[in-house]
C-alpha cells in the first residue's frame, strides 16, 4: 500500500521525502503512522519511561517540550503512531516541533 512521507527536522530541514513508501498490513508495525516511519530507512528510538513514544529520529532527540510529531493529511492524532492506521495515499508528516503551539508544517510547501 502506497503512503506519501515526509520528515522535516529542527529548523525545517527536510530529512526525508515527501515521497512514496509502501506498507504491508503483514508487517510490523504495518500500515500505521509508525510504519510509514520505518519505510524511510531513518534510524529512530522509543522512549524508556513511555514506549509508544518515538523520542528521536535521526539521532535528533525530544528535549523539554522539544520533541517529534506527526500528522496525517490535516489530523494531528493524539495516539501514539504504532496505533494509529493509515490508508493508502494518506500524507504523513513526521516533524521536530520546537513547541506545542508551533503550526506543522504544509505538505504543498513540502512537495515544492
Amino acid at each position: 500500500m502506497p503512503v506519501n512521507v515526509a520528515v522535516v527536522g529542527k529548523s525545517g530541514e527536510l530529512l526525508y521525502g515527501p515521497g512514496a513508501v509502501k506498507l504491508s498490513k503483514s508487517n510490523s508495525p504495518g500500515a500505521t503512522a509508525l510504519g510509514s516511519l520505518e519505510a524511510t530507512g531513518l534510524p529512530f528510538d522509543f522512549s524508556r519511561r513511555y514506549p509508544d513514544l518515538v523520542e528521536a529520529i535521526a539521532g535528533l532527540r525530544n528535549k523539554g517540550q522539544a520533541g517529534w510529531l506527526y500528522k496525517i493529511n490535516d489530523d494531528v492524532p493524539l495516539i501514539a503512531a504504532g496505533k494509529k492506521p493509515v490508508q493508502a495515499n494518506d500524507r504523513v508528516i513526521w516533524w521536530y516541533s520546537d513547541s506545542i503551539n508551533d503550526p506543522p508544517p504544509s505538505w504543498d510547501k513540502l512537495a515544492k
